[in-house]
């Protein structure tokens, strides 16, 4: 499984919690237009959430990775993978 880990579970993943990390590379123009659509989503819902975790999301999208952050304000981009 391929997931994207917030800096609030590195204590979970040096545990051992997650198998597999793949370090993203930066971002990119493609980061970009997803960053722009959870940025169009969250303020259409009223829900803004942290800049960071708005690009985290992004890159989240873009690669087809599962999320694992325990921060509740994730629950408003329904389209993210969580574990």
């Amino acid at each position: 499984m391929r997931v994207a880990v917030d800096t609030n579970r590195y204590v979970d993943l040096c545990k051992g919690v997650v198998e597999t990390v793949e370090i993203l590379e930066t971002a990119d123009d493609q980061t970009t237009h997803h960053y722009a659509s959870v940025y169009r989503q969250l303020r259409k819902q009223g829900t803004p959430i942290p800049t960071n975790d708005m690009w985290l999301a992004a890159l989240v999208l873009q690669h087809n990775l599962a999320l694992h952050a325990r921060d509740r304000h994730f629950d408003h981009l329904a389209q993210l993978v969580r574990v």
